[in-house]
This record gives C-alpha cells, sequence and structure tokens, in this order.
C-alpha cells in the first residue's frame, strides 16, 4: 500500500484528505449499515479543527458537505487531547460520527508557530 498526491496548494490538501476521510468513512459505515442511505450516513459525519486553523478547513467541509465542529484552542493557542476527546464522546453520545481532525501547525491569525 502507498502512493500519493502532491497537491497544488494547502489549500486543495485541506480538500483532498477531508474527501479521503469522507469516502473512507462512509465505506465502513455502508458495511456497517448496508441499507442505510450515503446521504443519511453523511449527515452523521463530525469533521474537527481549532479556530486558528486556516478558513479553506470550513470551506472545505462545505463544499463537502459535512459538519465541522470548530474548537477553541487553550491560552497558548493550542488545542488540546482533551478538548478534542471531550467533545468526540460528545459528538458519539448524540449520534454522530468523529471522523476527521485537521491539525494546524502554525496559525493565519497570528503567523506564530
Amino acid at each position: 500500500k502507498g502512493g500519493g498526491v502532491i497537491q497544488g496548494s494547502a489549500s486543495e490538501c485541506v480538500l483532498v484528505s477531508l474527501l479521503a476521510a469522507r469516502a473512507h468513512t462512509i465505506h465502513q459505515l455502508k458495511k456497517q449499515h448496508p441499507f442505510v442511505e450515503e446521504g443519511v450516513l453523511l449527515s452523521k459525519m463530525m469533521a474537527y479543527c481549532s479556530k486558528e486553523a486556516h478558513s479553506c478547513v470550513e470551506k472545505a467541509a462545505m463544499m463537502a458537505f459535512v459538519k465541522l465542529r470548530i474548537l477553541e484552542p487553550d491560552e497558548n493557542q493550542s488545542l488540546r487531547g482533551s478538548t478534542l476527546q471531550q467533545v468526540m464522546e460528545e459528538d458519539r453520545a448524540s449520534g454522530l460520527v468523529p471522523f476527521y481532525v485537521e491539525t494546524t501547525l502554525g496559525t493565519t491569525s497570528c503567523c506564530s508557530f
């Protein structure tokens, strides 16, 4: 296994990785629920990112027709695993399917790394 594609921009990379994760998750969910329409499965899927993530993440989620939960970073502008774990557990309890987390190395808003 392996392979890959070099994208022309970070925005393209975000969109392609989100679409790949969405396709993989729908494929897995269809195995578990073969008679459920893909649109219903898609409506249950949830992606996550930090408020510090680039705006292309929100645009990619809109183009992919998936829900995106934008999470607050800590006082150091870092998204913590405990925050992510808590919201993912809440979403699972609500019947949603966490499938994608967009990580951020550095910030757009204050140009820090």
